[in-house]
């Protein structure tokens, strides 16, 4: 039996060895058969440590392609706690930058949905220069976002147009002053400023048009 064990283990078959050790300490207690087992159990353990460690690294390395991350560093450490190798070690180091990478990512996605979020209540409410300074706030976040650079579009035409109404109202105040004191040819002048701001209002070319038929 210790023969057979012997040549069981020179083959590498630790577990057929142990089974012929065992039967022949059944047989007779003998120290130097004891020490064979003990030599045979510390292999049967390094390759029992071996597998599962090349388990561990299997399925670290296949959440890891899953972008399983969390998973993955998890069961990296576990094969370190087995063997301290550069491999997992790496690994652990690789996936901690990706997992920072990924918590500022989210960051950045928070804050720019805050941010826009914030712009949009200041449009609906009609504060556009609030507004404006929002969407820039959000484009620097994300200088490519084309959904971004339409919304500073559509807030500056709007301000042009406040302005341009703002502009219009006070040259027709002053217009219809001048019109009242019959100053007509003043007031022509005023209207038709008017009319080059907002070529599309009716009320300053009927005046103009009301001038005229004075004049003549």
């Amino acid at each position: 039996l210790v023969k057979q064990a012997t040549e069981a283990a020179n083959q590498q078959d630790f577990a057929r060895a142990k089974q012929l050790l065992e039967q022949a300490l059944q047989i007779k207690d003998d120290q130097s058969v004891r020490e064979q087992m003990a030599k045979i159990d510390q292999q049967l353990a390094r390759i029992q440590l071996e597998n599962n460690y090349a388990d561990l690294l299997k399925k670290a390395d296949a959440a890891k392609t899953d972008e399983q991350f969390e998973i993955a560093r998890a069961l990296y450490v576990q094969a370190m706690e087995l063997k301290a190798e550069e491999y997992p070690a790496n690994q652990i180091r690789l996936i901690d930058e990706k997992l920072a990478e990924l918590a500022s990512l989210a960051k950045l996605e928070q804050q720019f949905a805050e941010t826009m979020a914030n712009a949009e209540s200041s449009f609906n409410q009609r504060d556009y220069l609030e507004a404006l300074k929002g969407f820039k706030a959000a484009l620097a976040l994300k200088s490519d976002n084309q959904l971004v650079k339409g919304r500073i579009q559509a807030t500056e035409e709007m301000i042009i147009q406040l302005d341009n109404k703002k502009k219009f109202d006070d040259v027709m105040t002053s217009a219809a002053q001048a019109f009242n004191r019959d100053e007509l040819l003043p007031a022509k002048e005023l209207y038709q400023q008017a009319l080059a701001i907002l070529p599309n209002e009716q009320s300053p070319k009927d005046q103009i048009r009301i001038i005229d038929q004075r004049i003549l």
